[in-house]
């Protein structure tokens, strides 16, 4: 799932049984494509990952091509969105 938020900022992780891959950051969009750059993670961010069953992603300027309300992922991955709205 991915979140992206007007203040520029995103969120995105897998659900993967009991545990998820998870990252967060800024966004931005050059020429319809999206890109995405996770923050760097800190002592206190470390310690709330090795207590919690998720694994942090790092995202630095992961590309997508942004096209008729579908995002294809330009960096060789297949990941599939769905879009909803909250």
């Amino acid at each position: 799932k991915l979140i992206l938020k007007e203040d520029r900022t995103f969120k995105f992780w897998v659900n993967k049984g009991h545990g998820s891959d998870f990252t967060e950051g800024l966004w931005k969009n050059i020429d319809d494509t999206l890109i995405l750059k996770s923050r760097n993670l800190n002592k206190e961010d470390d310690i709330s990952f090795a207590l919690s069953s998720a694994k942090w992603i790092e995202f630095d300027d992961l590309k997508f091509r942004l096209r008729q309300g579908q995002l294809t992922e330009l960096n060789g991955k297949n990941r599939k969105f769905k879009k909803t709205v909250e």
